[in-house]
């Protein structure tokens, strides 16, 4: 027999077997920002990990563990492809998929150029936290735990009025207290 008995197709040319990943990267358009490289050793990821949760709950409607380290697992990689991570994400949030890795590919390209690794639009976001939490404290004192010093003194002396009386009061009880118990109390002669 002869080679020609055996007719057919490999794997590589029976179309049911084709890499469908490879075949949805060539179909899909990604946003240009997924042509930068990302060094994630330039990246704190302490920072970018809430952020991820945050938004997988936002985005999922409630918080889903296996998703979130899903997508920190994806990054740990020594170089993450967003597009293989978009394509992967696409089962589990959907449309929201290309939205959610571009926004945290834009991050890590921020973070990455920052110094200390941490996106400046955090920054940015924690000093208008800062500043706002100053403000709101400078408008209610009393509501936010601030406190003048006459406000504290004037609690003190009432602390230690109140102290005192029950210290009188107590005594008062006290020695009232015994005074009866020895009137009532049966006389052993």
């Amino acid at each position: 027999m002869d080679a020609s008995f055996f007719r057919g197709t490999n794997a590589e040319q029976d179309p049911r077997f084709s890499d469908k990943q490879k075949k949805l990267r060539k179909t899909t358009e990604f946003p240009a920002e997924f042509n930068t490289k990302v060094n994630l050793r330039k990246v704190n990821m302490t920072v970018i990990r809430p952020w991820v949760t945050q938004q997988i709950t936002e985005h999922l409607g409630f918080e889903d563990e296996v998703v979130i380290e899903f997508v920190l697992g994806m990054l740990e990689e020594n170089s993450p492809d967003p597009k293989d991570m978009q394509i992967n994400l696409t089962g589990f949030l959907s449309r929201k998929a290309p939205v959610f890795v571009l926004d945290l590919w834009k991050l890590l390209i921020s973070a990455q150029n920052s110094l200390g690794g941490i996106p400046p639009e955090f920054l940015e976001q924690k000093k208008r936290e800062i500043l706002n939490k100053k403000v709101s404290q400078e408008a209610h004192p009393r509501k936010l735990g601030r406190r003048s010093y006459f406000d504290h003194s004037l609690r003190r002396s009432h602390r230690d009025r109140r102290t005192s009386e029950n210290r009188r009061d107590h005594s008062r009880t006290r020695t009232h207290d015994h005074s009866r118990s020895r009137s009532r109390s049966p006389r052993r002669r």
